[in-house]
């Protein structure tokens, strides 16, 4: 994951967006059954001195058979180690 952060918090932010967005397209989605991450699409980025901007795509199949890509972006704060903005568009 590219990025001006350490890899501890990088992979933290990173891992925070991604659970964080695995979670609302469940909720908005509810017939889910398989979601991915790309991990060669997500990249990282310091917003200011305490919040990472996190970036990538994914996809979702559902119970239909039917998949669908989506972009996601969220804000992480570092120092509280918590999500402050976070979504995705298809």
């Amino acid at each position: 994951m590219p990025t001006g952060n350490s890899g501890a918090e990088s992979s933290a932010a990173g891992q925070a967006c991604q659970d964080s967005i695995t979670a609302r397209i469940r909720r908005d989605h509810r017939n889910v059954t398989s979601f991915l991450t790309l991990p060669n699409t997500i990249s990282s980025s310091q917003q200011s001195n305490n919040l990472t901007n996190v970036q990538g795509e994914g996809q979702y199949q559902t119970d239909d058979g039917n998949s669908s890509r989506f972009s996601f972006d969220c804000v992480y704060d570092e120092r509280n180690r918590q999500i402050v903005q976070s979504g995705y568009r298809q």
